[in-house]
């Protein structure tokens, strides 16, 4: 059975907990719209699944039933006591109290070991995520999928994301070139994944009800050939840089920012790529961005 708002209140009224805003708290509770999520996730019998932000177990169970493992990832101490009274005793569930961030944009160790031993080479993740952490903490997975596919060391192995994000954020993530809403993690989620965006999801399908309308959206881990994007992560640090001046002409950039590059040789990558440095940054493709950043990294400039 679905959990009920009247059960998840009277869950965190009797541990003493309430939706902390510093966390982002925000619960699903639109029974149709939980189903969906685990639907767009793909996540079936067998499946290894991280889930990011359990909360009181509404997503969760809904994942167990499917018939997947769940490795549950929760930063709130009072909400991770609750689950393991929940869910004590069950072999397909398994908890890790802890941030999934250890820095900016550092995905915590601790998660990367317990995911890639869970899932034994990969998993799906899903999550609920909080606004603050959504962009770097998909990025940084992404940047991991994509080491283990490569076979490269300290990866984890992941085959799809599927996210619950504010609107705004799903356009930003989804968004192409020329769109008001492109930006460094449209390039690297482009050129590192496939999107599929799922359904929206009003205010009232969460508890508390947020101030905006959020939507699922599922990326399907799609790395690249090493010919194409030879180092992933400085590809992302390039786009961070480049979409910095996002207003300002591309050709100019080495003037603007410290840069381990040259003028000349910035100005020959654009010009491999077939971008011109009187572009600015949101016209140019990802797959631009890519061949500047290959060319830069053939000729040891990054």
């Amino acid at each position: 059975m679905a959990q009920t708002l009247t059960e998840i209140r009277a869950m965190l009224e009797e541990a003493g907990l309430r939706p902390q805003k510093m966390f982002g708290q925000n619960f699903l509770i639109d029974h149709n719209l939980l189903r969906s999520v685990v639907e767009l996730s793909g996540a079936g019998p067998g499946d290894a699944v991280v889930e990011i932000g359990p909360g009181t177990g509404a997503l969760t169970d809904e994942l167990l039933a499917a018939g997947a493992r769940v490795l549950a990832v929760e930063i709130d101490r009072g909400l991770a006591e609750l689950l393991l009274r929940r869910y004590e005793g069950r072999d397909d569930f398994r908890l890790l109290h802890c941030d999934v961030l250890a820095g900016k944009h550092v995905i915590n160790p601790e998660l990367i070991s317990e995911a890639n031993r869970w899932g034994s080479g990969t998993v799906r993740i899903v999550g609920n995520l909080p606004y603050n952490i959504a962009t770097p903490l998909v990025c940084e997975l992404l940047l991991l999928a994509t080491a283990a596919a490569r076979g490269a060391e300290g990866g984890l192995g992941c085959q799809s994301l599927t996210i619950t994000v504010q609107q705004e954020l799903a356009d930003r993530l989804a968004a192409g070139a020329g769109d008001d809403a492109y930006g460094a993690a449209s390039v690297l989620i482009a050129l590192l994944g496939r999107v599929e965006l799922g359904r929206k999801l009003p205010p009232e399908a969460f508890w508390p009800r947020p101030k905006v309308v959020s939507r699922v959206m599922r990326i399907d881990v799609t790395p690249p050939t090493l010919e194409t994007v030879p180092d992933a992560k400085a590809l992302r640090d390039l786009t961070a840089l480049v979409f910095g001046h996002r207003r300002k002409k591309i050709g100019a950039l080495p003037r603007r920012s410290p840069v381990s590059f040259s003028t000349e040789a910035w100005l020959a990558a654009l010009g491999a790529a077939g971008a011109r440095p009187d572009d600015r940054p949101d016209n140019v493709a990802p797959e631009q961005f890519a061949k500047i950043a290959a060319t830069l990294a053939a000729a040891g400039e990054v």
